[in-house]
């Protein structure tokens, strides 16, 4: 389990490193209307079906899951891959 919780953590912390290099200037709003504690869903409206995603993972503390279509975890290492980062079919 703590292998798992590093593993999360190295990939969050490499996605905003690389987000930053992305997009220099990024603006969050809101922060401050999300509980520190308890149960929250982020209902993404994301056209390009990634950057909002990843951004919503990076810059918030919480622990993320992602629901993601059935069929793109049909391969066994995609499958273990993706499920190492909570996403869900």
């Amino acid at each position: 389990m703590m292998f798992k919780k590093i593993w999360y953590q190295s990939v969050k912390l490499f996605l905003k490193i690389s987000l930053h290099l992305y997009a220099q200037k990024i603006i969050i709003k809101g922060t401050k209307n999300i509980p520190k504690k308890g149960a929250v869903l982020f209902a993404i409206n994301h056209p390009n079906a990634l950057m909002d995603p990843l951004f919503v993972t990076t810059f918030n503390s919480r622990e993320n899951h992602f629901l993601v279509r059935a069929d793109v975890f049909k391969k066994p290492l995609i499958r273990k891959f993706l499920s190492s980062l909570n996403l869900m079919p």
